[in-house]
């Protein structure tokens, strides 16, 4: 039994040893030719003349016969077929007269419009071509039908004829009816709130099928920080409906960012610190929502904390909102609070306007001394437009943004009953890459109080870290100021780059009649590690007509974490 079992394993071992021989021997095709011009034509298209099988031959035949259709010769033929041997074939090969030129005859309205619109002369329903173009043309048509809501629409060049001059023909058009985009599905994070897609990307059903408008448009999702795709989006057709599919999966967008500045306490002569912690959560209760809190101190007794939170896309509706709480208080002398309720309509992906409204107060203690600070309660309404676009890039992330807002305050105190005041805010972000390694980073911030009168604890606090480097946090006061933050950056790898800064600020106080230019120069340097991004930089501020003074230099340390 044992001995039978082991002729018939051998004798199957031995059969498929034998079959594979005989399927792995090749078969040579040669090719007759008649003139050097066909021999050229051989040797460009029928660079291999050995196959596995005929099925082989007759699928490369076809493929070279459409590829010289479309150089021009339409009167070719492969001819006579023969069997030289069990492993050589040969076959003739007649190119005849090339056409250089062919008229096409159109009897479709819109098909003639479109090409009218791609720059073809129309004669007599018919066009001029050469036979090279007439896949990109049919190509452009095939898109144009896509775009117009007829994806299956078929053009097919029928009834060739030729004659000892021209050669023509016509082409057939074949359409269905107009199909409607009926159906998004979303594969992988089937939590993503979906009024991105209606409202975010554009994205709504049902409307007319437009192939190249749909693909763009879910182009911009791919600009949310709390989402990925896996999967290129895929179209798929029924007989009565088409569905759009969406590879998604969820990316931790959460940001902690942790910053401290080490400078010279010039008065004691000792080491000062300040800084500030920022802690960004996003879309983790999958609605897209947002919920910033940032906490500041300079050191000199200044605290500030910033509580917001916006919700995008209020009840499945185009309309956003964001509201928040901000409390500042400048060691005894006076204390502020605001808070901001703000409504706002996306245009496009990337821009929205908005419209809001901030009441402000501050309070002193009843022995103030400064009589420049006064309890004050204040409104401000104010409209703002915005634009940003998100660079994806680990460690170069700072996106593009233009934010400019104007409005209109109202404040009283005791003293006073109502003075108005006009206020204004532009801040602007971009990055120029120069090459890969190379780029140039460029921030803009300006704001302006313009009043009758003006109080000090209502005038703006700027510098430091966000706006003018080498500076303390918050330390410079101002009823208008400009600042401008330059860096050249050179990435040696993707993981690090090294940095110049340059600032400048040009600011005034009205209360005291001061107005200054400031500067501030140094170096730094950004690193990927695995704890997050690593910023170092060394930098040193210099007033109007002060002279440089390396003591004077602050040290920023910034940690940016994302979970």
């Amino acid at each position: 039994m044992k001995q039978k079992q082991t002729s018939l394993i051998l004798f199957s071992i031995i059969c498929l040893l034998s079959s594979q021989s005989v399927f792995s021997q090749k078969i040579s095709l040669e090719i007759i030719t008649n003139s050097k011009t066909e021999d050229s034509l051989i040797s460009e298209h029928f660079p291999n003349n050995e196959f596995h099988s005929l099925i082989a031959i007759n699928e490369e035949i076809t493929l070279i016969k459409n590829k010289l259709y479309l150089e021009g010769y339409f009167q070719h033929k492969f001819y006579n077929l023969k069997k030289i041997s069990k492993k050589h074939y040969s076959i003739e090969f007649l190119s005849r007269q090339r056409t250089k030129q062919i008229t096409l005859y159109i009897h479709d309205k819109k098909t003639l419009e479109h090409l009218k619109y791609l720059n073809h002369k129309i004669s007599k329903n018919s066009i001029e071509i050469p036979p090279k173009e007439i896949s990109q043309t049919l190509a452009k048509l095939s898109e144009n039908e896509a775009e117009t809501g007829q994806p299956l629409t078929t053009f097919k060049i029928i009834n060739i004829s030729t004659s000892t001059k021209t050669t023509f023909a016509e082409l057939q058009v074949k359409r269905k009816e107009n199909r409607d985009f009926t159906n998004i599905n979303i594969k992988g994070y089937t939590k993503f709130p979906r009024s991105f897609v209606k409202h975010y990307a554009k994205l709504k059903t049902p409307v007319l099928f437009q192939k190249n408008k749909i693909l763009d448009k879910t182009k911009t999702l791919e600009e949310l920080d709390f989402a990925n795709f896996t999967k290129t989006p895929e179209l798929q057709f029924k007989k009565d409906s088409t569905s759009l599919y969406l590879y998604i999966e969820k990316k931790n967008a959460n940001i902690f960012e942790g910053f401290l500045g080490f400078g010279s306490n010039t008065d004691e002569s000792k080491l000062r610190l300040d800084g500030y912690l920022n802690l960004d959560l996003v879309n983790n209760f999958n609605y897209g929502e947002q919920i910033n809190l940032t906490y500041k101190s300079n050191g000199d007794n200044q605290q500030a904390l910033d509580l917001n939170t916006s919700l995008p896309y209020l009840c499945k509706s185009p309309i956003s909102i964001s509201a928040g709480l901000n409390i500042f208080r400048q060691d005894s002398t006076f204390s502020n609070t605001a808070q901001f309720l703000e409504t706002s309509l996306n245009i496009t992906a990337n821009t929205s306007i908005s419209t809001s409204l901030k009441l402000e107060q501050s309070t002193t203690p009843q022995n103030q001394t400064d009589n420049t600070a006064e309890a004050y309660k204040k409104q401000i309404y104010s409209a703002t437009f915005n634009y940003s676009k998100t660079k994806n890039s680990t460690l170069k992330n700072q996106p593009t943004f233009l934010r400019f807002t104007a409005g209109s305050g109202f404040r009283k105190t005791e003293t006073q009953k109502t003075t108005n005041q006009f206020i204004a805010n532009l801040n602007a972000a971009y990055t120029f890459d120069i090459s890969q390694k190379h780029s140039f980073y460029i921030k803009s911030e300006t704001a302006l109080l313009e009043s009758k009168n003006y109080l000090n604890n209502e005038l703006f606090r700027f510098g430091g870290m966000n706006n003018i480097r080498g500076f303390k946090e918050n330390s410079l006061i101002a009823n208008l100021y400009a600042t401008l933050q330059t860096e050249y950056r050179y990435s040696p790898s993707p993981k690090i780059y090294i940095n110049t800064i340059l600032d400048a600020a040009y600011y005034e106080n009205n209360l005291n009649n001061q107005e200054d230019i400031l500067y501030s120069f140094g170096l730094g340097t950004s690193l990927l590690t695995n704890a997050g991004i690593l910023k170092l930089n060394l930098v040193n501020g210099i007033q109007n007509n002060q002279r440089f003074k390396l003591p004077n230099s602050i040290l920023h340390l910034t940690l940016i974490a994302k979970f």
